[in-house]
């Protein structure tokens, strides 16, 4: 063989033997675990224009977190909408996916500010071959309501800011229905800075539903069999005052030890039994399981570092036990299970300056899946789901709001409130909500210049205002149009602010910048509430009466239990509504700060607004109910409390007219 040759079969043979080489350690080589092993948030983001960008679902957490939200930061606009398409991968994602253990809740959160007009355009946005964006958004719809992923129903929300250069309204929220899993995850909302609190109050939801929190106490063994206890969560001063609390009946048998007939106040309902699971010395420990306040929200470490314990004496009163340290007398372990979730956002130009704004949203969410107390305490535990009526629906946080009165008012035979601490206020120029600052305050004649830019206050508003898109013509606060069928939520005269159209309510679907600054906080009263606080509670007839407060006119209602301040300090007894004229009570700003401490609701005699202007301001009182009015030739109207200086009752009225709004908290 020649040098030639020889150099040649060498580099050949060389070359085998590499090639030999690395095809042997390719069959080595094991495909990477990717099953889920721990439980978590498993969070999958897909952002859409006419292209799709898709961060595959993995697990989140603190270390991961700024993957996600990288991921976000790094999404581009673009032209074209292939929002099926994204929700069609999103939901084959989070079907092909690997069950995690302990499996909880599977969810889609999709953002759109516009209608489809990509997902058609090809086999490969349209693998299923639908045909027509009806048939595509209808089958997306069936896959949602009907498809179960691994053995669980999908929870599918919607948040949709109407674009510009969207024109049919109705095909626009048909889309965000269609979308969701429901009618009351479906969010439409006016500005990008309303869509970030619904991605964080989604979130938070999401959070508390894979995540059980439950709470351990160590009690002193030697109380005797009997003794009436309750933990105390708020800081409050004394165990009376407190609006957060757990009470139950200390039992001792031999060793064993009990809670019974444990009672929650601000709480979820839990066991009304709990036996102690072991002792420590002279302690024994008991664990409230899945603690939740009624919003949703599991019990923090914060909220522990509150715990007081009292006892209940024979004479009584409570006294708190001194010996109890929260901070070695309590703890808190979660209990998580997971949660696997997709979100989709929309990146396409139609956005324009909002994208950003969208951006922030999309991590927010990701950030509040992991932090839910960053949520601003929202109260929306239920991702939105804020319904009213006669059984409530004030979203579910019973922790005593910013702007809450403290008397407690029978509204039923079940149900208490507590008013706003004043009537509800509007400024369009910032889409702001807020309650008057004194319950005797009103705007009057000043509301006649409402309009979408008004720069001042407004206080009287059609039926239905809250700016919340049912489908009626007229939904903002600062409409005005005259005509009553405008003010129909979901364009039909037969529906009220309840149910699936309970965001038609001005407290369930705002923020109110001081009673809260959260949605879903609060609600209006139904006519049944407002009629059986007047005339059916116990002793309604002594509870209610004119007056003149720091010299405006209007109606007292006074709390179920009320101690009258003013009887014995020359000023007199408070006079019920058998004694009329705004005159029967008159009291001082200054004295009207001892009865609005005992519980006192005042309700200006604000007037009202309608087409013709400004009437009635200072002479009689209107206030909305969440009741529509399905009577045979009252469909154009609803009802609310009517009131002037000698008489009160339910009174029927045209949509269109502008009145008070007070609010209540469950």
């Amino acid at each position: 063989m020649s040098k030639i040759a020889r150099i040649f079969w060498t580099m050949l043979m060389g070359s085998a033997l590499m090639f030999a080489t690395g095809c042997q350690k390719e069959e080595q080589e094991e495909e990477p675990d990717n099953t889920p092993k721990t439980e978590g948030i498993y969070l999958g983001i897909i952002g859409f224009n006419s292209n799709l960008y898709v961060k595959d679902i993995s697990l989140l957490n603190n270390s991961t977190e700024s993957q996600f939200t990288d991921f976000i930061s790094g999404l581009t606009k673009g032209n074209g909408t292939g929002l099926y398409y994204a929700d069609y991968t999103a939901l084959k994602k989070l079907k092909d996916y690997q069950k995690p253990p302990k499996l909880k809740n599977v969810a889609l959160v999709t953002f759109t500010d516009g209608l489809d007009n990509v997902s058609i355009s090809s086999s490969e946005y349209d693998p299923e071959n639908y045909g027509s964006t009806s048939a595509y958004r209808e089958a997306l719809h069936n896959k949602i309501v009907n498809e179960k992923i691994h053995d669980l129903n999908v929870s599918a929300y919607t948040i949709g800011l109407k674009g510009s250069d969207v024109t049919d309204q109705a095909q626009f929220v048909e889309t965000l229905k269609k979308l969701a899993s429901n009618d009351n995850n479906v969010f439409q909302v006016s500005s990008m800075s309303e869509a970030l609190q619904r991605f964080s109050d989604i979130a938070a939801s999401l959070y508390s539903v894979s995540t059980a929190v439950n709470l351990g106490v160590n009690v002193p063994g030697g109380y005797d069999d009997g003794q009436l206890l309750r933990f105390t969560f708020d800081n409050a001063s004394t165990a009376t005052n407190s609006s957060k609390y757990i009470e139950a009946t200390y039992r001792r048998s031999g060793s064993s030890r009990k809670l019974e007939s444990v009672t929650y106040k601000g709480f979820n309902q839990g066991p009304t039994t709990i036996e102690s699971s072991s002792s420590q010395g002279a302690y024994y420990h008991f664990s409230f399981e899945n603690l939740t306040y009624t919003n949703g929200a599991p019990v923090s470490q914060s909220d522990i570092n509150k715990i007081m314990l009292w006892k209940k004496t024979s004479n009584g009163n409570w006294d708190k036990e001194s010996e109890f340290d929260p901070a070695s007398s309590s703890s808190i372990t979660e209990d998580k299970s997971s949660a696997l979730i997709v979100l989709v956002l929309d990146c396409t130009t139609s956005l324009g300056n909002d994208f950003s704004k969208m951006q922030d949203a999309g991590k927010s969410f990701v950030h509040t899946l992991l932090n839910p107390s960053s949520n601003g305490g929202s109260s929306s535990g239920n991702g939105g789901n804020n319904g009213g009526g006669d059984n409530g629906g004030n979203g579910g946080n019973t922790e005593l709001p910013e702007g809450a009165l403290p008397g407690e008012f029978s509204v039923s035979s079940s149900k208490k409130v507590h008013f706003s601490k004043g009537n509800l206020q509007y400024q369009a120029s910032t889409r702001t909500w807020r309650f008057a600052n004194n319950q005797y305050d009103y705007i009057g004649n000043a509301n006649s210049n409402i309009s979408s830019t008004y720069s001042g206050w407004i206080d009287q508003f059609a039926w239905g205002t809250s700016g919340w898109n049912s489908g009626a013509n007229c939904y903002q606060p600062w409409s005005t149009s005259c005509t009553n069928s405008d003010y129909y939520p979901g364009g039909s005269s037969n529906n009220g602010l309840t149910g699936s159209y309970a965001r038609a309510d001005w407290g369930v679907y705002n923020s109110i910048s001081n009673g809260g600054n959260v949605a879903g906080l609060w609600r209006t009263l139904t006519k049944n509430e407002w009629d059986y606080l007047r005339n059916s509670r116990a002793n309604a007839a002594a509870k209610v009466g004119y007056a003149t407060v720091a010299g405006v006119n209007g109606l007292i209602l006074l709390p179920d239990s009320f101690t009258d301040p003013m009887k014995n300090n020359g000023s007199g007894a408070f006079a019920p509504k058998a004694t009329t004229g705004w005159s029967a009570n008159v009291y001082t700003a200054n004295g009207w700060v001892a009865m609005e401490a005992a519980g006192a609701v005042f309700l200006p005699a604000a007037g009202d607004r309608n087409c013709d202007g400004i009437f009635l301001v200072g002479s009689s009182g209107f206030y909305w109910s969440s009741k529509h009015n399905a009577n045979t030739g009252g469909s154009e109207a609803a009802w609310g409390l009517y009131f002037h200086s000698r008489d009160m009752y339910s009174q029927s009225n045209y949509r269109c007219y502008g009145f008070s709004v007070r609010l209540v908290h469950d």
